[in-house]
């Protein structure tokens, strides 16, 4: 799943941008999950290493009836299952909330059913043996679920809204609205004949068998998956779906669901889905396994979903040829297409090993980023995410494989995305790319269509490559955190050898190790670059490195393999050198970043200016103008404005955001002609922020006119909104209140209300107006708006907030709750301390 806690990027990732505080708070824990929490998780890991369960899922065939109107799901569900063991006469199945009607064998037999808050327990009507087939029918109802199913369709905010209606099965939802055994380590082959009203489209996994309009109005769609898979990759979803198809690949149908209207930039905003599929194919050495491969966008989907030949995307990862200019979906429609494979075809035991699947999908978006757009845009990506990981897990640092959790969705967090896809990227640098394939390939071939834990990945790569990767397994997955590295370095004339030093200064703990990894370094004298590989496994090294002649430049890591972080002392000549001459744009981002300290120099200007208009990569020169945007003066505002040139919007939108610092005729134009013409709506947002800093008459013009302006996920409206605060304009509080209202677009509504948790402190009508959006539909507004009120503080949001935990279900959600009351009870704390010292 592409979901909220993964990279953002793309249409999907200004959601994600806007919200990634929120989604990633957390209660208060210790840095590093501690010993008796470690204790904990080994027992829960027993436990849950393989859910045990007495029969074998074989086929499952729904026959449902769906009525938007009264959100509700009728029908049956039959399963074919086959005993495990010898004597078997109760199966018990997984159901939430569902009216049960009737449970009966084939034949037509009832049998005696009971029915607890989450179980179904079926008493058969006699003892089975393992060699015996049971099919049995489940007649149930169940409305407007809190999990599983969503429906959507107008209302009074909405009147224009589409009837829609979508499942999401994973974690562990599927039960939600089908009984069934509903965990990973069990697959079936499905059937769903799905019963929508006229004229909506129901989508569902596998091969298209029949349409059949009926005689009530309805109209049922009968899909077929004839190769198992689990049960929460099940789906389906409907609404007046138009079908777009795209050039088939190898037979296989590629088609995408989306409104009639959005068909035009669907095909555009997925146009590279059949390549990413040849190209998947080509590396796993797997054929395609599914009947066709579909995409169907949603409203108000929580991401992107890869239920199995039938992925589900929210709608606004959809964008226009203008938005293009800034934005991708390929790294969701990578990730989507890739769990195909990863997660599908192969599938995780147990939730401990979700980054099998989470892990492996993330670097697969990876994969096509270095096969599409090269190495230097891959690289940079994976630098991005490690930062991220880092920033992120030091809150909260546990090991990828984890069994400390309480629920499932705790688990879809930034350490099995991100951590677990730097360490397939590891992986793949200790065994070399022949070895890295070689072992994958052996292992999807090995376990097609069965369930794996992590222990099977290790013994795939022992039989393919004869290599051991036990230590990598056991620092990188069953334990915490990266190595933080210092290296220095000094020339020895006399051997003609630079002598490398290396040392670890992570705390290290039981959980927290000394890394042992190979890691290249690189030495650049006049005779050419030579790299060479040495282990680091102690807590301090030193490495004797011969070199022809006086190095020019030393790097650690350059090619950027290993999760760290670096220090890495360098005289300014170095950094200069490093900028201009390295051919890893990755390590030219770290030059500037590091010439930031000598920004009071001419060469240093001199050289930024250079990097900025000459570098070939467009993240150097969007860095060199964020670091010239740090200084001021003409030179450095000339420089700027030549920026508000470059062919790449990102670059554009760097320069722009550094001439906020200058109050002048002629930088104004510039802003203003940015803003009216820019091809970009991010740039033109970005000039609306800079005016709004710089403040004046025509800073009040371009935020009013910003606020009338359609665009892209309302980033232009919402640069608008946030400029009303920087100028303190008088309309604020109500122009926010205004935009935040059901009703208005749902972008603009979070930002709102970010606003609103910003600008409304002191306020009592902006708390009551925030506390009514906690029961809103939406869980972005939901997550917005527990922020917004932690940032006000206010003593009577509490009891609202509290009363939310109680009954919110989504973990996510109420880790933020915790954290805004932690927040609130510290403003309370912190005012009474004032008011003591002033009495």
């Amino acid at each position: 799943m592409k979901s909220r806690f993964s990279r953002g990027s793309a249409s999907l990732g200004l959601a994600l941008i806007l919200l990634s505080q929120i989604l990633f708070a957390r209660p208060s824990y210790p840095v590093v999950i501690q010993r008796e929490e470690i204790a904990s998780a080994r027992r829960a890991l027993e436990e849950r290493h393989w859910r045990n369960h007495d029969f074998d899922q074989q086929h499952i065939r729904l026959d449902l009836r769906f009525d938007p109107a009264r959100k509700s799901v009728k029908g049956s569900v039959t399963h074919t299952i086959k005993p495990v063991i010898d004597g078997f006469e109760v199966v018990e199945l997984d159901a939430v909330n569902l009216d049960i009607a009737q449970v009966r064998l084939a034949g037509g037999l009832p049998l005696r059913f009971e029915v607890s808050k989450e179980r179904l327990r079926i008493h058969l009507d006699r003892a089975y043996r393992r060699d015996e087939s049971i099919t049995l029918s489940i007649d149930y109802s169940t409305t407007n679920p809190k999990k599983g199913i969503t429906f959507i369709g107008p209302d009074a905010g909405y009147p224009d809204r589409p009837q829609q209606l979508w499942s999401q099965g994973e974690a562990e939802e599927s039960r939600h609205w089908i009984p069934l055994y509903d965990h990973p380590n069990d697959k079936a082959t499905t059937e769903a004949l799905i019963t929508v009203p006229r004229p909506l489209t129901a989508v569902s996994n596998g091969k298209l068998i029949a349409v059949t309009e009926d005689s009530d109005g309805t109209r049922t769609f009968h899909w077929s998956q004839s190769k198992p898979h689990s049960c929460y990759l099940i789906t389906v979803s409907a609404a007046e779906y138009v079908e777009i198809h795209d050039k088939a690949y190898q037979g296989i149908p590629i088609v995408y669901y989306a409104l009639k209207e959005q068909a035009r930039d669907t095909l555009r905003t997925l146009a590279k889905t059949p390549a990413m599929m040849a190209f998947f194919a080509e590396k796993i050495g797997f054929p395609y396994p599914w009947e066709k491969y579909a995409t169907v966008l949603a409203s108000g989907f929580p991401g992107a979903m890869e239920n199995t030949s039938a992925t589900t995307v929210m709608d606004t990862a959809i964008h226009d040829e203008r938005a293009a200019l800034d934005v991708t979906s390929d790294d969701i429609a990578s990730h989507e297409i890739a769990h195909q494979w990863w997660g599908n075809t192969v599938t995780f035991r147990n939730w401990t090993d979700l980054w099998l699947s989470e892990g492996f999908a993330s670097y697969s978006e990876n994969l096509w980023e270095e096969h599409d757009l090269g190495w230097d845009q891959a690289s940079y990506s994976r630098g991005q995410e490690n930062q991220i990981y880092i920033m992120q897990a030091r809150h909260r640092l546990r090991p990828v494989v984890y069994a400390g959790y309480d629920d499932p969705e705790e688990l879809f967090d930034i350490t099995t995305y991100s951590k677990g896809g730097a360490v397939v990227h590891m992986m793949r640098f200790v065994l070399g790319d022949e070895g890295f394939w070689k072992a994958l390939r052996h292992f999807i071939r090995k376990h097609a269509f069965g369930s794996v834990d992590t222990n099977d990945l290790k013994i795939a790569i022992r039989e393919a490559t004869g290599q051991d990767l036990g230590w990598f397994f056991e620092e990188w997955l069953e334990k915490s955190g990266w190595p933080e590295f210092e290296v220095s370095y000094r020339y020895d004339v006399s051997k003609r050898a630079i002598r490398l030093r290396v040392r670890q200064v992570q705390e290290t703990n039981e959980q927290v190790p000394v890394f042992r990894i190979p890691v290249e370094v690189e030495i650049v004298s006049a005779t050419g670059r030579r790299l060479e590989r040495v282990m680091i496994d102690q807590r301090e090294h030193e490495f004797t490195l011969a070199t022809s002649a006086e190095p020019l430049a030393v790097n650690f890591d350059p090619r950027n393999w290993i999760l760290k972080t670096v220090k890495f002392k360098k005289s300014k000549a170095e950094w200069l050198y490093q900028l201009k001459h390295d051919p890893q744009a990755l390590n030219r981002v770290r030059a500037v970043e590091e010439l930031r300290a000598f920004l009071a120099e001419d060469e240093v200007i001199e050289a930024l200016q250079n990097a900025m208009s000459g570098d070939k990569f467009w993240a150097v020169r969007s860095e060199a103008a964020h670091a010239l945007g740090d200084q001021e003066g003409e030179r450095i505002r000339a420089i700027l404005i030549s920026g508000l040139k470059d062919s790449d919007a990102k670059v554009r939108r760097a320069a722009v955001t550094g001439l906020a610092r200058y109050n002048d005729e002629t930088t104004i134009g510039e802003l203003k002609r940015v803003f009216a013409h820019d091809p970009s709506y991010f740039a033109s947002a970005a000039a609306v922020s800079a005016l709004a800093q710089i403040g004046g008459p025509a800073a009040q013009d371009v935020v009013m006119t910003a606020l009338q302006r359609d665009s892209y996920q309302e980033v232009i409206r919402a640069a608008g909104l946030n400029g009303l605060i920087a100028i303190e304009h008088e309309r604020t509080l109500e122009i926010a209140m205004e935009f935040a209202a059901y009703g208005k677009p749902g972008m603009l509504r979070t930002e709102a209300i970010r606003a609103l948790g910003r600008f409304g402190q002191g306020r009592g009508e902006v708390t009551l107006k925030l506390i009514g959006f906690l029961k809103d539909q939406s869980t972005f507004v939901r997550l917005t708006t527990v922020s917004a009120l932690g940032n006000l503080g206010d003593e009577s949001a509490l009891s609202p907030l509290e009363e939310l935990s109680k009954g919110e279900t989504d973990p996510m959600l109420q880790g933020a709750v915790h954290q805004a009351i932690e927040r609130i009870q510290a403003a309370m704390k912190k005012a009474r301390e004032v008011e003591k010292k002033a009495a």
